[in-house]
């Protein structure tokens, strides 16, 4: 059983890292479609939301010393992010099945531990009842054997 216990948190541990790795996707997935979202506001010419802070302010000045086309170069980065996106989308949804489907596995090996926990404890607690029965009954014996010597004893007082 105390090895099933170590098998059983190792693969917990595995399964958390599934999930650790789908919602790690996802956040940079989320990234991704916001970076995305903000060039097609630039790209549209929406006034305010040119940066999102100053990483995004410092790449297009260097993109605008180094001579790039603002336009050309923005609408290539939406074209790259896409067909990033999509593959990312991809990745996150297929992250989310192997994490769901270990979920289950988990669930399932649980159940299976559970039943055999149970069996292994009723068949131990039998055992036990057993070895107090024969103790007991073994105690019974004795005592009836020594009893009738006791009463033989006399005690002068």
């Amino acid at each position: 059983m105390l090895q099933y216990s170590h098998a059983n948190r190792a693969v917990l541990k595995l399964r958390d890292q599934k999930q650790m790795d789908f919602e790690e996707l996802s956040d940079y997935l989320s990234g991704l479609t916001s970076e995305r979202d903000r060039l097609a506001a630039v790209i549209s010419g929406r006034a305010g939301s040119t940066g999102l802070g100053l990483g995004s302010y410092l790449k297009d000045r260097v993109d605008s010393l180094r001579g790039a086309d603002d336009d050309r170069s923005r609408v290539e980065k939406m074209r790259k992010l896409d067909t990033k996106i999509k593959e990312l989308e991809d990745a996150v949804t297929a992250a989310h099945d192997t994490s769901d489907a270990f979920s289950e596995e988990t669930l399932r090996e649980q159940k299976i531990f559970q039943y055999a926990k149970e069996a292994e404890m009723k068949e131990m607690l039998g055992h036990l009842a057993d070895g107090q029965i024969e103790f007991y009954k073994a105690a019974m014996e004795e005592w009836e054997r020594i009893i009738p010597i006791i009463q033989r004893i006399r005690v002068d007082v």
